[in-house]
């Protein structure tokens, strides 16, 4: 009988070699001895030896995530740590998640480290006759940089921490896992954000976008509407200036409702399905050309749930392609929407008329992270502010560029 599961056993002691009785009743006395030791240490508190399937053990990881209420972005990203850990352990011939141990976390790390980074795939097709699809994205032989590597370190530290606490690593615990998947060496980066004429240059970009137009339509050709009038992309500059004006993630943009925004109160509010750090509040009175533009955004599309997606979010590969779109054949300078937001929380804490003394409490505050996490990734220095600007839009010199009127007539995502 085990005594860590309460089950039977059966053992062929002739495929132990033990052919005769004396060898057998030796077998016997000895395991006997290791079952009433074993049986002692449990009583003493030891940790039952279970045995759990790696897939159980993954799937009831998922369903902890879901009744913890994460957003969705945060739920799939584990889930990605997860499926890293039983492609290693399958590989390993690692059948249970207790048999985990420290020697094992190392061959672990370094199948991480060597692990590929993912880029787009291109073509139609992506091996075996399926179909890519847009956005989808596959391992490569391209080196990930130190950063990913320590976030996909930190994600599989997460998931093996959480079964720790459940009980099922009985061979390890916090500091052996924490020394066994520890992060790679990196440099100290000075966070990336774009000054006063950089932003004037993605605006005036964003602008000059959203007004080409077709020099000839076939509608046009046959006498329906006049030509060079068909808008030729779907509009960016709302978004372009939301996400400078806000500091919010892209996710939390593309799934913004109008339910969450408050045109009378003049705020938005984030909720924990769509914030990554939990519910938080941006105020619009620093930022009053971002509310006039939002209820202008509201007039024209009223009835559709989405901010900036009408009747759904706000896709991802539109908005890359966009971005690509601005860049090449816009002038406009080389951005992420990640660097939108450092823009943001940079001209926020660096303004002393719009803040003053709690300038950096604020600005970190609107991005929905502590001081010091704020400081070390999202904010850096500038001295070229007006100490008299007392709204975002001063700071940043783009009063003049946000004043006109928003064009309304394309559609947000064009037939």
């Amino acid at each position: 009988m085990d005594q860590d599961t309460g089950r039977k056993k059966y053992i062929n002691l002739s495929k132990l070699n033990l052919s005769n009785a004396e060898k057998r009743k030796a077998w016997c006395i000895t395991k006997a001895q290791s079952l009433m030791l074993r049986r002692a240490a449990i009583e003493s508190g030891a940790p039952l030896k279970t045995e759990t399937e790696l897939a159980v053990a993954i799937r009831n990881h998922r369903d902890y995530l879901l009744g913890e209420g994460l957003a969705t972005s945060t739920i799939n990203s584990y889930g990605e740590a997860s499926r890293l850990i039983e492609t290693w352990c399958r590989s390993s011939g690692v059948r249970f998640v207790e048999n985990l141990d420290q020697p094992r976390l190392e061959n672990m790390r370094k199948f991480l480290v060597a692990r590929g980074a993912k880029t787009p795939v291109r073509g139609k097709h992506s091996g075996r006759g399926k179909h890519s699809g847009r956005g989808k994205r596959a391992e490569s032989d391209r080196r990930p940089s130190p950063y990913t590597i320590n976030s996909r370190l930190s994600r599989v530290r997460t998931v093996l921490n959480q079964w720790r606490r459940e009980g099922l690593l009985p061979r390890l615990d916090s500091d052996s896992i924490r020394d066994s998947l520890r992060n790679v060496r990196t440099k100290t980066v000075v966070p990336h954000f774009l000054h006063k004429p950089e932003i004037r240059r993605l605006l005036e970009a964003a602008a000059r976008h959203d007004v080409a137009c077709y020099k000839l339509t076939r509608a046009e050709h046959k006498g329906r509407g006049k030509p060079g009038t068909t808008k030729k992309y779907a509009p960016i500059k709302a978004f372009v200036l939301a996400a400078l004006l806000t500091g919010c993630r892209f996710s939390e943009l593309a799934t913004l409702r109008w339910e969450d925004v408050n045109l009378v109160a003049g705020d938005i509010v984030l909720r924990l399905s769509g914030s990554k750090t939990g519910e938080r509040r941006i105020p619009m009175d620093v930022t009053p050309r971002l509310l006039a533009m939002l209820g202008e955004l509201h007039r024209n599309r009223h009835g559709e749930p989405f901010v900036f997606g009408g009747k759904r979010r706000f896709p991802r590969d539109l908005a890359e392609t966009a971005r690509d779109r601005l860049m090449d054949d816009f002038d406009a300078p080389c951005f992420t929407w990640h660097d939108l937001r450092r823009t943001c929380g940079t001209f926020l804490t660096c303004s002393p008329g719009i803040y003053g003394g709690a300038s950096a409490f604020m600005s970190a505050k609107r991005l929905g992270h502590g001081v010091l996490v704020a400081e070390k990734h999202y904010v850096g220095a500038v001295s070229t502010i007006d100490r008299a600007a007392s709204t975002l839009e001063a700071a940043m010199g783009i009063e003049d560029l946000v004043n006109n009127r928003l064009d309304m007539t394309a559609t947000l995502f064009a037939s």
